[in-house]
């Protein structure tokens, strides 16, 4: 009769590393810019438009899910990207692909605050408060 063997291994799962942030201000407006094929948040420091400071964004801050306002990655043949509005229920349940979209464009006014994530101050994005001097809301057409 054959000895029939096996093993059983237990996998210990991994931890996930903790990421220790403080907030470092209050709600602020920055202005997302394309700088070495990354965007950050440039932020002016001293109110008379004569002292900035770029910020990486922190890792929450790229997550698409209950975003209603979402940018294309890839530019139209202008060279633009696209907005693309949707209803929450899309934004919650079909947040879309990171690949794809991203919550922020350049150009953008944005609010959230700089924190300290490991040391390292970032820029944790918030929401969304228009481009140019446009608001979200003078933007959107009424549906």
């Amino acid at each position: 009769m054959n000895n029939l063997k096996f093993t059983l291994g237990i996998v210990v799962p991994k931890r996930k590393e903790s990421v220790r942030t403080t907030k470092e201000s209050k709600l602020i407006k920055a202005t997302v810019i394309e700088e070495d094929g990354t965007y950050k948040a440039l932020v002016e420091l001293d109110g008379n438009g004569t002292e900035f400071k770029t910020y990486p964004f922190t890792e929450d801050s790229w997550s698409l899910v209950g975003r209603e306002n979402v940018f294309t990655r890839t530019k139209d043949k202008n060279g633009k990207v696209c907005r693309i509005i949707r209803d929450k229920i899309k934004a919650k349940f079909m947040p879309g692909l990171p690949e794809q979209y991203t919550p922020f464009a350049p150009n953008w006014t944005i609010k959230g605050y700089i924190v300290k994530e490991n040391f390292i101050k970032k820029f944790q994005f918030k929401d969304l408060v228009g481009i140019e001097g446009y608001s979200i809301k003078a933007m959107t057409p009424d549906m």
